[in-house]
């Protein structure tokens, strides 16, 4: 019988807090270049550095469609995978899976497609935790990946509080002695040797502090609650729903993997705000904003978009574009809002980042690591926990009134239903 966790054990977790540190940190520095390095072509006036762009992306498109082709768990954002791993349910050569996961996620996420880091920042470190954990037969192998995977969360979003949380809304489900002790260890050294190696800073650099949001606008809350929970559903159902859509889309394999890098390529040429996962779009409030039918444009765009890439598979995430769509979301609602009266201008940008936390908890169904997630992501500009509470809560609730099942648990089972299948 395995033991659970021993205190021989203890330095382990704080050695693989170091390593998951050092590879998200890396991870995201690399996502970095690769943004760079394609927005150097794409911001140009020139048509030679436009076809260059499309020319870039269909090749990054063809070299990941051969690494997933390769290996089957490098597709998507991968914590379906890292949970079915924790389940016993998949097979996964971690060896081989971090090194593919880690190269088709940089080029994927910094060619310009709306997907995000944090779900392969997840797998990422779960696949490190299953390698450490090989050297320590005695103590629970699930114990080694739930706590590298929820310091992969920590180090992508600089959220070490919130990535606790999710370890136990989300990655363990349960809560006890041994996955509390485990979790922290690895978080916390994850945390302290990013900040040390890549700097330390909020995932949302200069925001504005806001004052808290009078108690007689709670219902005007309540009513964003609403707002996000049904967009969450909205979300679930059209990005989930375009696995089914591919599927009954008789084409070559091919030609279907890669129509997401051309046709994102094409919008993007277009409009290059689209491009990404969307943070930069967090900010539009403090940047003059944009007109009310441009918002809801951005709104619609970045949904499909998020569709688009991650119905066939693409490696990349979806956390980081459902906030930027929350944000969006609430930036539309307080732009209503501002037009009539009721609040000032100012505080849209405070409505924004209200929603992006009921965006989160409506989607993923975990509340409390929504509200410390964007406490933690702005560096405490925003502060007024009870009415990200009232948000999360409110959206939670619609959505489950909805019969919306919670994003991850409807992917894993898909997932489980592809591998009886395959």
């Amino acid at each position: 019988m395995k033991e659970k966790i021993s205190f021989k054990a203890l330095p382990a977790f704080v050695i693989l807090g170091i390593i998951t540190g050092l590879l998200i940190g890396t991870f995201k520095k690399f996502i970095g270049f690769v943004s760079h390095f394609m927005e150097g072509f794409l911001l140009t006036d020139t048509k030679t550095d436009k076809v260059i762009f499309l020319a870039l992306i269909l090749g990054i498109g063809l070299v990941t469609f051969f690494i997933l082709k390769n290996d089957k768990n490098t597709k998507g954002s991968g914590i379906p995978v890292m949970t079915g791993m924790m389940e016993d349910t998949i097979d996964v050569s971690s060896e081989k899976t971090i090194v593919g996961k880690f190269i088709a996620s940089v080029l994927t996420i910094g060619s310009g497609l709306t997907v995000g880091r944090e779900g392969p920042s997840v797998q990422l470190g779960g696949l490190a935790g299953d390698i450490v954990g090989k050297f320590f037969p005695n103590t629970d192998r699930n114990l080694f990946i739930g706590s590298a995977a929820s310091a992969g969360f920590a180090v992508a979003f600089n959220a070490p509080v919130a990535s606790l949380i999710f370890a136990v809304e989300e990655i363990f489900r349960t809560h006890n002695f041994s996955t509390f002790l485990s979790s922290a260890l690895t978080i916390i050294s994850a945390t302290v040797t990013s900040g040390l190696v890549f700097g330390d800073h909020p995932s949302l650099e200069n925001i504005p502090d806001f004052a808290n949001i009078d108690q007689k606008s709670l219902v005007l809350i309540v009513i964003l609650g609403i707002l996000a929970g049904l967009s969450g559903v909205l979300f679930n159902k059209v990005v989930i729903g375009s696995k089914s859509i591919y599927k009954k889309i008789s084409l070559p394999e091919l030609v279907k993997y890669l129509a997401p890098f051309v046709i994102t390529g094409l919008v993007l040429l277009i409009d290059p705000r689209l491009y990404a996962s969307g943070e930069e779009l967090i900010y539009l409030p403090s940047e003059g904003n944009e007109e009310l039918a441009t918002l809801i444009y951005m709104y619609g765009a970045k949904i499909l978009l998020l569709a688009l890439a991650f119905g066939i598979g693409l490696s990349g995430g979806s956390l980081v574009p459902l906030l930027a769509i929350g944000a969006i979301l609430g930036n539309i609602y307080g732009s209503v809002l501002a037009d009539l009266g009721l609040i000032p201008e100012e505080m849209i940008y405070a409505i924004s980042l209200i929603a992006m936390a009921g965006h989160f908890s409506a989607i993923v169904r975990t509340p409390i690591t929504a509200i410390i997630l964007i406490l933690e992501m702005t560096g405490g500009a925003f502060s007024n926990i009870l009415v990200l509470a009232l948000v999360s809560f409110v959206a939670y609730l619609t959505a489950e009134i909805c019969h919306s099942k919670p994003f991850y648990e409807d992917l894993y089972e898909r997932l489980l239903i592809t591998e009886k299948a395959s």
